[in-house]
Formats: C-alpha cells, structure tokens, sequence
C-alpha cells in the first residue's frame, strides 16, 4: 500500500510546474517530506505525518523541519502497513 502513495507522491513531484518549485516555506518541501515519512514509516505513519505537516503549513511557520527518526505513541507494527 505505501508503494503506492509513493508512485503518486513521485508522479506529483514530475508532474509539478517549475512556478511552484522553491515555493515551500519548509525545507524539505512538503512533497518530498511526505515521500521520505511513506518511506520510513508506512501507510499510516506516512498519511499521519503528512497530514500534521500540512496543518503546520501557514506563512509565520518556516525553515528546516524534518521528518523525525521516532512517531510518539506509535506502535512499531504499522510500520508494515
């Protein structure tokens, strides 16, 4: 399953025009944070970190915010998902 949202997330990089590249106020940009969140924590954790990502999204917020080496309160299990 987070194959899949991989395979989108890397057709939406691709397909995205240059006028909206560098236009993230985070580094990394939020696409590429929502592929490296499927890559290490599968289907649920990915979906969760991206969503959050997403909410902190706002103008006032800016610079690096990486994706975290542990999600609190998440079991180990999904991870496989």
């Amino acid at each position: 399953m987070k194959y899949i949202f991989i395979f989108i997330i890397n057709q939406y990089i691709k397909a995205s025009p240059e006028r909206f590249r560098g236009k993230c106020v985070f580094t990394p940009s939020c696409s590429l944070y929502s592929l490296e969140s499927f890559k290490r924590f599968g289907t649920i954790g990915g979906i969760y970190l991206t969503f959050s990502r997403l909410g902190r999204c706002v103008p006032r917020n800016s610079g690096e915010d990486l994706v975290p080496e542990k999600i609190k309160y998440y079991p180990s299990f999904l991870k496989y998902i």
